[in-house]
C-alpha cells in the first residue's frame, strides 16, 4: 500500500510541476599545474630477415592557448634487442605532426624494444574558461579540408 501511495505522489508532483528541474551550476576557478614523466615502450616483432624496418613514434606537441599551455622537455630514447643500430631521424608530416623515425637495415629476426620518455609540464587557468560558442558547433562555413576532422 505504501508503494502505491508513493507512486501516486510522484505522478501528482510530476503533473503539478511539468518541465521543472532543479540543479546546481558549478563554476571552477583557480589554476591547475602539473608535471609528469611519460614513458612509452614499443615492442616490435621482427619476422624473418627483412632488408629494412622502419618505425615512427609520435612525439608530443608544445602548445599555448588562452587558458592552458603544455610543453615537453628531456626527450630520451633507447632501443635494444638487435645487433644492428638504427638510423634515427626527426620527421614532420603534412599535418605538422612530429615523429621520431627509426630505420634498421637488415635487422635480425626477433624482438626490438624502443623506449621513449619525456617530461610534460602543463598549466590551466580555470578563470579563463568563458565562452559564448554554440553547441553543437556549426561547421557549414568551413572548408572540407577542415571539416573532416
Amino acid at each position: 500500500m505504501a508503494k502505491r501511495v508513493y507512486i501516486i505522489f510522484i505522478v501528482w508532483v510530476s503533473l503539478l510541476f511539468p518541465g521543472s528541474a532543479w540543479g546546481t551550476l558549478y563554476y571552477y576557478s583557480g589554476t591547475m599545474d602539473s608535471r609528469f614523466v611519460m614513458t612509452h615502450t614499443y615492442t616490435i616483432l621482427v619476422p624473418g630477415s627483412p632488408t629494412s624496418l622502419t618505425f615512427k613514434a609520435p612525439l608530443p606537441e608544445n602548445y599555448s592557448l588562452p587558458n592552458s599551455t603544455q610543453s615537453f622537455t628531456g626527450l630520451n630514447y633507447s632501443y635494444w634487442g638487435t645487433s644492428v643500430t638504427p638510423s634515427v631521424e626527426d620527421v614532420t608530416d603534412t599535418y605538422d605532426n612530429h615523429y621520431k623515425k627509426f630505420i634498421w637495415t637488415n635487422p635480425q629476426q626477433g624482438i626490438i624494444i624502443v623506449t621513449i620518455s619525456y617530461t610534460v609540464s602543463s598549466s590551466t587557468d580555470w578563470n579563463k574558461f568563458v565562452t559564448s560558442d554554440k553547441y553543437p558547433f556549426d561547421s557549414s562555413g568551413l572548408p572540407d579540408s577542415v571539416t573532416k576532422f
